[in-house]
């Protein structure tokens, strides 16, 4: 079972994380956080930047398909960047735990010729899912 992880006073519309697993979530567990089980699946099409939460009615919830795409080398190039930056700045702090999967993933990211993939492509993350490459969500962060 995987997770979406919300502050207590809001709904898992306003998410900020998402876990894979108890161990992942457990990571993200602290202050006023709260979780909500998803499928494996749901998951998988968050993570892919493929869909994500827009509503919950207490037992169920309402999800938003991601409708945009990556259709030019320069955006792609910017959305990694982005990506790039971002966990360049979450390694610098000393978690208590082993954060080699991001290094790992960020070495990956910094030999990305963004000129030889072939756009347009729905999602950076959906292309290396369908690719078979082992990436990470922004959500996936502690």
């Amino acid at each position: 079972m995987a997770y979406v992880i919300y502050c207590e006073d809001r709904n898992p519309s306003q998410f900020s994380r998402i876990a894979a697993d108890v161990n992942e979530r457990d990571r993200h567990l602290h202050g006023t956080m709260q979780y909500h089980e998803i499928s494996d699946s749901d998951f998988q099409d968050i993570k892919n930047n493929m869909k994500f939460p827009i509503g919950w009615d207490g037992t169920n919830i309402t999800w938003k398909n991601h409708n945009g795409s990556i259709s030019t080398v320069e955006n792609l190039e910017e959305y990694l960047n982005i990506i790039k930056e971002d966990i360049t700045s979450f390694l610098k702090v000393d978690y208590g735990y082993s954060t080699d999967h991001w290094q790992t993933y960020l070495d990956y990211l910094n030999t990305v010729d963004a000129s030889t993939i072939t756009l347009p492509i729905d999602s950076w993350e959906k292309y290396c899912f369908d690719n078979s490459i082992t990436f990470y969500s922004l959500l996936q962060k502690p």
